[in-house]
């Protein structure tokens, strides 16, 4: 498919124009909402198979163009870059598709079902010239930003343990039950437990362990617990579910004290955590006044506007795939995965 010109507003500079591939309702209530706190976002388009729903989404968020399909909004010339929230399972396809049409593409994650898919879109970004991303948005907000500071500088000692929960109750019927849509649990929350883990440890896991609960309804996994062991027997314990409580932390344990972090993956505009060391426990409050997503595109305009180099190379998600694949095999098993 022929590759689309850039347009002159984002060439030389101005406004990222963006479009939302469908009418899912994390576009309704989180990415519009922190696109209009962004200085250089306009949220111009929205796409679905069904005009009438798309219609309706745009008359609620005042978006002034309607397309009745995802392709026909790929074709306009008016819009430069596109959220993509659909199901896991597609979200290669119409990544891939929307960077042929030259377009920039900010992902929902996991960025694909594999590695070897994830590994697909970003050889697109790279060989159509645009910005891919993937929406891990807590790497980029301030509150994360503050915390590697906090850990780098010593304040809990050498990292030992890291416990990551998250619990995300899922109505019967809903899409993360599907397996063909790339459902489940490990897909849904294991991405962000393994990224929390991750970004904690500053390094990669050479073992993976992993349990889940298979449900009847979809035949996806419904509860899944995993255990990540870095070098120098750095250790993660996670723990997800469509469940349990709609209640996340991550508890960080270090030779010279502790650190909880109250809202690890979708910092509020305020949040907080708490310090604890042999000499005195304190709990800080944050006012961050950004919402989870805004730092995250206010970054992606930096790299489409001005060339910026990416905060995080797509490299991370691949890598988070790959361990994903890992505690999959260990979970059918009952074996402990080499990463090697």
């Amino acid at each position: 498919m022929m590759k689309q010109v850039k347009s002159d507003k984002v060439r030389w500079g101005g406004k990222v124009r963006w479009g939302i591939v469908s009418t899912a309702q994390i576009g309704r209530w989180v990415f519009a909402p922190a696109l209009r706190a962004t200085a250089r976002g306009e949220l111009t388009g929205v796409a679905s198979r069904d005009r009438e729903r798309a219609a309706a989404f745009a008359g609620d968020l005042e978006i002034p163009e309607v397309f009745a399909s995802y392709d026909d909004l790929l074709w306009s010339d008016r819009v430069d870059a596109v959220y993509v929230p659909l199901p896991n399972s597609m979200h290669e396809e119409w990544a891939i598709r929307a960077m042929e049409h030259g377009k920039h593409v900010f992902c929902e994650k996991p960025l694909a079902t594999s590695r070897e898919g994830a590994q697909r879109m970003v050889d697109a970004a790279a060989r159509h010239g645009v910005v891919l991303m993937e929406a891990m948005v807590f790497r980029y907000h301030p509150q994360t930003l503050r915390l590697r500071r906090l850990l780098d500088a010593g304040a809990i000692g050498d990292l030992r343990h890291v416990a990551v929960h998250m619990g995300a109750p899922v109505p019967a019927g809903n899409i993360r039950w599907l397996p063909e849509l790339g459902g489940g649990a490990l897909a849904d929350i294991g991405c962000y437990l393994i990224e929390v883990a991750r970004w904690a440890a500053g390094a990669e896991p050479v073992r993976v362990a992993a349990t889940w609960r298979e449900t009847r309804e979809g035949g996806v996994d419904s509860r899944i617990g995993l255990l990540l062991e870095f070098p120098d027997t750095v250790v993660a314990t996670l723990f997800g579910a469509f469940d349990a409580a709609p209640v996340r932390g991550a508890h960080l344990a270090g030779s010279g004290g502790s650190l909880h972090i109250e809202q690890p993956t979708h910092p509020y505009e305020e949040s907080a955590y708490t310090l604890t060391t042999p000499r005195a426990t304190e709990r800080v409050t944050l006012n961050n006044g950004v919402r989870a997503f805004t730092p995250a595109l206010d970054h992606f305009h930096d790299c489409v506007l001005d060339g910026a180099a990416p905060m995080l190379a797509n490299t991370d998600a691949i890598a988070t795939l790959r361990i994903m694949a890992a505690a999959a095999e260990s979970a059918r098993t009952g074996r402990t995965v080499r990463l090697g």
